[in-house]
């Protein structure tokens, strides 16, 4: 039979006579394992806090979330920002819209289209190159490229009249 003998918070086990036998040592597990398992607690409680303190810079919206959002267009399901995106770079030639106050964000753009359209008709977003086009519109061919839709709006008319002729005319012969 062993005898048990607790020496400085370590388990010694002794062999009694008769039975051979080295000693054991128990290993400190707990002293050793606690400043490490506080270190990972810390770390899990930082990881799982940390969304709840991020601040969203955009005045409030949360535009990235937004951007998830799914929608149906020409057939496929998309992201609402591969929208905007596309959208913004179909457009305007760009995926980002340089302002005075900075560089906006396709999401930026859309929901500023979608929920201000009086300040979005204001953005110069629309791009015109074509000396001939701003001459029908009775723009001067070295203007701007860029253009408002609210600098449109005298124009509509005759733009829509432009278009129903050039419906008329079939699809491989336009330009």
């Amino acid at each position: 039979m062993k005898k048990v003998v607790a020496v400085d918070d370590q388990v010694t086990t002794r062999p009694t006579a008769g039975q051979g036998g080295a000693l054991w040592k128990r290993p400190r597990r707990f002293k050793t394992a606690a400043p490490w398992i506080w270190l990972i607690v810390a770390a899990t409680l930082l990881y799982v806090s940390a969304p709840l303190f991020r601040h969203d810079k955009t005045g409030g919206f949360e535009l990235d979330k937004f951007g998830r959002l799914p929608v149906l267009l020409n057939g496929r399901i998309k992201p609402l920002d591969t929208v905007a995106r596309n959208s913004l770079l179909i457009i305007h030639g760009k995926q980002t819209l340089r302002t005075g106050e900075g560089a906006m964000t396709p999401m930026a753009w859309l929901a500023e289209v979608m929920m201000k359209p009086e300040q979005a008709d204001q953005r110069k977003v629309f791009v015109i190159r074509n000396a001939d086009t701003l001459a029908a519109l009775g723009w001067k061919p070295d203007a701007e490229k860029y253009f408002s839709f609210q600098e449109f709006v005298p124009h509509l008319q005759e733009i829509e009249q432009k278009a129903s002729l050039a419906q008329r005319v079939e699809a491989p012969l336009r330009s």
